[in-house]
């Protein structure tokens, strides 16, 4: 995949690429007992310092992924990067777990966020962009400020949404969607091998289920990617069939790639090595 992804990199320019983002779902949680509560609710560790960041989810009682999270600390709170749609969700549920806590939840629309593909970073020129080192086996970067970004900041090449989501998909890293919300566990979308789920941790909801696939070796599936030929692109939760029908999987996300053809994220059984296709009705 990687070979894949410099072919469509060098179609559309190459160098450094970024996308703007307009929707970034960024919840703030503060308080003085916002380390404890959040090391609580989320399946990860919190990152020890201001300078770091890290990969990390939240989980339902079942130990499905309501969705994924990068998490951030800076000013003595912690912010967090929703999938995109569910940040209002993901603090509205926070806020029900607060109690006689002292924390504070806010799901925040001041920021400005953008994404960046390739180069090490180092093209944001923006005072108080904070750059945050997204999963994945491809250097991916989200930028994000309270401040809108000046002319000239980005010294990068601007590229659609679409490209963005295949860059996401190249590089290993899943997106929930509200049409997904609660179908996968963690194990499923890969999230052990981005550095986004935790055994060493205490206790979070969903966590039994999901330390029980993991200690038992139950595993049956997992997230793949594949590129099929020119078609209609399905919609995330659609089911995935073998040649001859028969449903053995989900897809995940979908994107369209410049020369028509479709990159597909879709958790299949681990011994898959056949022929898939995608149900018209999930299109």
């Amino acid at each position: 995949m990687d070979a894949e992804w410099r072919t469509v990199a060098a179609k559309i320019g190459g160098g450094v690429m970024c996308c703007p983002l307009p929707a970034a779902d960024i919840v703030r949680v503060a308080g003085e007992d916002a380390a404890a509560f959040l090391d609580a609710q989320l399946m990860n560790t919190l990152p020890a310092g201001e300078d770091g960041c890290g990969y990390n989810g939240y989980c339902s009682p079942k130990g499905r992924l309501l969705c994924t999270l990068t998490v951030w600390r800076a000013a003595g709170a912690f912010f967090l990067l929703a999938d995109r749609g569910l940040g209002a969700d993901f603090a509205g549920r926070l806020k029900k777990y607060v109690l006689r806590a002292k924390v504070a939840v806010a799901a925040g629309d001041s920021f400005t966020c953008t994404g960046l593909i390739g180069g090490e970073g180092g093209e944001v020129a923006a005072a108080g962009a904070r750059l945050l080192r997204l999963p994945g086996t491809l250097p991916r970067f989200a930028a994000v400020s309270e401040e809108p970004p000046g002319g000239g900041a980005l010294q990068a090449r601007e590229v659609g949404e679409n490209i963005w989501e295949a860059a996401r998909i190249f590089a290993g890293a899943p997106r929930i969607t509200p049409a997904t919300c609660e179908k996968f566990l963690p194990q499923q979308l890969n999230m052990e091998e981005l550095g986004g789920l935790s055994f060493n941790k205490g206790c979070y909801p969903g966590q039994e289920v999901i330390a029980r696939l993991h200690f038992l070796g139950k595993q049956k599936t997992k997230m793949f990617r594949r590129i099929l030929p020119p078609q209609r692109a399905p919609q995330p939760g659609a089911a995935v069939t073998d040649s001859a029908g028969r449903p053995i999987g989900s897809v995940v996300t979908a994107a369209r790639l410049p020369d028509g053809r479709l990159l597909v994220q879709a958790v299949l059984p681990l011994s898959d090595e056949g022929e898939i296709q995608f149900r018209a009705q999930g299109a």
